[in-house]
């Protein structure tokens, strides 16, 4: 999981869960990487729920994608 591997509260996990069931209703998500829409949903919910800068290679790294594609999702 990768809130797990990245280490951030639940708090932050539950707000990527439900932008990611947001950006799901939407047909432009469709055939879409879901690990790297997981990460960017994730790294999203890091920005707004986090008090301190979001590393964005950790968060790459715990997602299993790259620091490319996790700014191309974002």
């Amino acid at each position: 999981m990768v809130a797990e591997n990245a280490d951030v509260s639940q708090k932050t996990y539950r707000t990527a869960l439900d932008m990611l069931n947001e950006v799901k209703k939407d047909p432009i998500s469709y055939d879409k990487d879901p690990k790297a829409l997981a990460t960017a949903a994730l790294y999203g919910a890091c920005l707004l729920e986090e008090k301190y800068k979001v590393n964005q290679s950790r968060l790459a790294k715990a997602g299993g994608i790259s620091i490319v594609t996790l700014r191309k999702k974002v």
